[in-house]
């Protein structure tokens, strides 16, 4: 995967040139900042600046009150999202939470628990988007990002009112196609997750706005299929293969790198909402299922399940939704259908 990269000044002032932070000085100072993040990404803010004067005027700049985090990115977002929709093919808007660990700085406010709840810091959504038009898949830059705190709830005291109301981290993934609006005309915008984005509400929204949606299962969900209704994860289990694909699968805890066959499926189902909760009356969702998983260990060892509400009906639709799993190697693969 790679970018379109710009000179890094050019591609600063592009981002962050009309920002108003009150003085002419200051947005010139954000342009020299982004050149220097743009020029190396990889290192630390000292490592960016280069020398203690510019490390001290950065800092002065982001400790500023006139800066905050959406009017420093909205230029950025705004201008990612024109690009997405002036792009031919399909555009994948890869979503994902990141944990920002800021446990090292006891002293500091305004943070919220993590990981084993012993730690501090915020959780970072970020919407990465991808074009996939060309033989090497584009990154535009990223169309939304947001950042919260986790809170303490007594969910003991709350009432079924309140908890439906209430809002929750699997909140974000519906919050950010909303922020980012409806699909375009003509435009084939997908949001991607993984397991923590099998939320009924963010699928239902996303095709609200036009989205289509490709994620991870997590639950083992309610289906109405051609035989009847079913549970997700049953029913994908008892479809045979219909292609195989050999991959390499890299050496992990202590066990030699290996070549594994997996078996691919894929069917055609309407997911149905929850049978409780605020999202229970919602009609079903017409999804399609490709299930991919080591054929050896009849899938107890590798398993994928995906959703996708784009058309699967061949086995090469089948596989481009696919793609490569988390874990497998990059190495040249080959698959074959199987016969009937």
């Amino acid at each position: 995967m790679e970018t379109q990269w710009l000179d890094p000044y050019l591609w600063a002032e592009q981002q962050w040139g009309t920002l108003r932070l009150g003085d002419p000085r200051r947005t010139r100072r954000a342009v020299q900042l982004g050149t220097a993040l743009a020029a190396c990404p990889e290192g630390s803010l000292p490592q960016q600046c280069g020398t203690w004067a510019e490390l001290k005027a950065a800092y002065r700049l982001l400790e500023g009150s006139t800066l905050d985090h959406p009017s420093v990115c909205a230029a950025h977002w705004q201008h990612t999202r024109a690009q997405a929709q002036r792009s031919a093919g399909p555009v994948l808007f890869i979503q994902d939470t990141t944990t920002l660990d800021f446990s090292a700085h006891p002293a500091t406010v305004g943070l919220g628990h993590i990981g084993d709840t012993h730690g501090q810091g915020l959780m970072m959504h970020t919407a990465l988007t991808v074009t996939t038009q060309d033989t090497v898949p584009q990154i535009l830059g990223v169309a939304w990002q947001q950042t919260w705190a986790r809170t303490t709830v007594n969910k003991g005291h709350e009432t079924r009112a309140e908890r439906a109301k209430r809002r929750t981290e699997y909140d974000v993934w519906a919050e950010t196609v909303q922020a980012i609006g409806s699909a375009p005309p003509d435009c084939t915008w997908v949001s991607v997750g993984d397991r923590g984005s099998d939320v009924f509400s963010s699928l239902r929204i996303a095709r609200q706005l036009d989205w289509h949606v490709l994620i991870r299962l997590a639950q083992n969900r309610c289906v109405r299929t051609a035989q009847g209704d079913d549970k997700v994860l049953d029913w994908m289990r008892r479809h045979p293969p219909v292609a195989m694909i050999s991959l390499s699968r890299p050496a992990e805890q202590g066990r030699p790198k290996r070549e594994v066959v997996l078996g691919v499926a894929y069917d055609v189902g309407w997911l149905r909402a929850p049978r409780t909760g605020a999202e229970r009356h919602h009609p079903a969702q017409q999804v399609w299922c490709v299930r991919a998983y080591e054929l050896q260990t009849g899938g107890q060892e590798l398993e994928w399940v995906l959703l996708s509400t784009l058309p699967v009906i061949t086995i090469e639709q089948a596989l481009e939704q696919w793609n490569d799993p988390p874990g497998a190697d990059q190495e040249a693969r080959h698959f074959a259908p199987v016969s009937p």
